[in-house]
Order: C-alpha cells, then structure tokens, then sequence
C-alpha cells in the first residue's frame, strides 16, 4: 500500500475511535484561526505540509491552506469519504493527518460528557457557577508541554490553583497548542503575567462570541474559557496573607486583587479543560444515543473493538462451518446431500 492509502487508513481508524465532537472541535478551532485576519500570530503552529508553498513575499501560503480547509466535508461524514479521492483530496488528507494525528505538539481533546465528572471539573477553581454560566461542551486538553509539566511537578509542590483565562476564539488554536504566553498578555496592571480569575463571570468579558467554522456540529456561534491548573510557587501572584504573594514589582494597580492570579513564569501553568459555549442551531447536528440507555452508550463508546470481536466471530463460524462435525449434523438432518 503507498503512503498516502496508509494515512487515509490512519485517519479512519482516528476518526472511529474518536468522538465526532472531539475532531470537529480541533478542526475549527484550526479553521477559525487560519480564517482570522490574524492568522500570522494565531495560526501557530502552521501545518509543516504547506510550509514550503510561500508567496513571493515570504510568508506562508495562508490562501492555498484556505482552499485545502474549504474543501474538507463536515465531520459526521468523514468516515464514509476519508477514503475517496474524489472527495477527499491527497492535500486534504495531508492536512487532517497533520492537524489530528501528527500535530507538532500532540494537541488532543476530549470530551468530557460524564454529569459526575463535568461537575467536578466546574468545581476545580472553587466558586459557584451559576446555570447561565455552564458551558455547552467541556474538553480535557492533552499536549506535550501539559504531559512534561505534570511529570515534571507531580508531588513536588504543595497544592494546586485553578484559574479561568478568556480570549477572543481565534486565539485558541495557539493558546492550546502552545500553552499561555506571558509576553504575549496585553494586560499588565497588576504587572506581567499571564492573567486568570477564579471567577468564571470575570473571564466572560475577554471572551466574545465569534463565528465558528461554517461546517461545525457544535454550533454556528462559539466562544471558549480555558481552565487552568497552576501549581502552589511564589511566582504565582494572587491575594494572601503573605504580603509578597500578592504584589509584583512595577504593578500599576497596586495589589492583585481577590478573584485574580497572575502568573509569572510560563512553566508554572496547565490548559487542563476548554469550556466551550455555543450559540446559534448547526445545520451539521449528530445523533447521540441517549445517555438514559446505558446498552446504547457502551455499543457507541466501543463500536471499535465490537468491529473487530465481529470479523474474529465470522472467522470462526467460517473455520467452524467446515468441520466433520458439522457435516454429520446437517447430513442428519437432510440439510445436505
């Protein structure tokens, strides 16, 4: 089989095992990126397969990549077309490969659905969250930086801290692939950092709603809040009884306030769930089994491995079939001759 028969099978398999949320998420937070006139600071990182189409002035070639995402169906139709090119070009299959299955910084998401694990993760930063405030979708995000971290710090600081960051959509791509940047933070009166708020109603404000990817299931309006894991250091600035916790030198603002945390060294911070809001019906929406029928949930979470428990069945009943066994039993009867 040539390399490209291989990535389409790749893709197959990623879009099968997956839930069709998880993918159409990481696809338009891509997709919003590269559309944004912005696309130069938010499209990072670029896909390493259109890296070498520049233009004559040096930049990459941000309209081809923008005829390839023109090109790619909605998500609940990818598994039955991955594998025709008619419809599903090489170049496109070179970039849903890139963005789903080969990302330079592992970028993953995944769907937390569970009524009992989604309200332990709306309790994490310790405030109420009122109903109007709940989020449509939430993701836990997976990258290597996340993975490094976590390894790096587990059991070696007291405590963790939890922190909502708001920004405009298209800044999310980045932000989830590369971790928040405190030289790119625009805000600075409490001084430089990177800013959170334990309070959810904070964040909303630096968090508009935008338009989503036009083939989106999860909605034709979206906004995100990320929820942050920082661990317990002195770089991590926020209101305490210690005095030098809360003040940064060349604050312009004087203290960080209650409800705020500024962080001051990037390596001290986690993107651990996306809130995902969603406004406005898509035209694009997948069926989910209902979450009361318990039989339907477990076929859908492993329609995978009930494909293969099946092909491995039907070898058996083939090889079973054929033996003496058998024949004597179906001469018995008169089944055959």
């Amino acid at each position: 089989m040539d390399e490209i028969g291989c990535l389409r099978d790749d893709l197959a398999l990623e879009l099968l095992r997956r839930d069709p949320r998880e993918i159409d998420a990481q696809l338009s937070l891509f997709i919003v990126a590269a559309n944004s006139l912005r696309h130069y600071s938010s499209l990072r990182p670029f896909p390493s397969s259109i890296m070498s189409n520049k233009n004559s002035s040096g930049d990459y070639d941000i309209y081809s990549l923008r005829q390839l995402i023109d090109q790619i169906p909605v998500v609940k139709s990818l598994p039955n077309v991955i594998h025709n090119p008619e419809i599903i070009s090489d170049d496109v299959a070179c970039l849903l490969h890139w963005i789903l299955l080969e990302h330079p910084t592992g970028l993953k998401l995944s769907i937390v659905d569970e009524e009992e694990e989604i309200n332990k993760v709306l309790r994490l930063a310790g405030h109420e969250i009122v109903e109007s405030l709940r989020p449509t979708h939430i993701f836990k995000v997976f990258t290597n930086k996340s993975a490094r971290l976590e390894s790096q710090y587990n059991g070696k600081l007291n405590g963790d801290i939890y922190g909502y960051h708001g920004s405009k959509l298209q800044n999310f791509y980045s932000i989830l692939s590369n971790g928040l940047q405190q030289h790119r933070n625009e805000v600075s009166l409490f001084g430089q950092g990177i800013y959170l708020s334990t309070d959810l109603n904070v964040v909303q404000y630096f968090s508009g709603s935008s338009t989503n990817w036009n083939k989106s299931i999860l909605g034709a309006q979206s906004n995100c809040v990320l929820l942050c894991e920082c661990y317990d250091h002195p770089d991590v600035k926020m209101s305490s009884s210690d005095p030098s916790r809360g003040f940064i030198e060349g604050s312009e603002g004087g203290r960080v306030p209650d409800k705020y945390i500024v962080v001051r060294s990037n390596d001290l911070i986690i993107n651990k769930y996306l809130f995902v809001y969603s406004r406005g019906n898509s035209k694009f929406q997948i069926t989910r089994p209902n979450k009361s029928d318990g039989f339907l949930t477990w076929i859908f979470s492993h329609k995978v491995a009930l494909l293969f428990i099946s092909y491995a069945l039907i070898l058996f009943a083939i090889g079973f079939s054929k033996t003496n066994a058998v024949y004597r039993y179906l001469r018995r009867w008169g089944i055959i001759n």
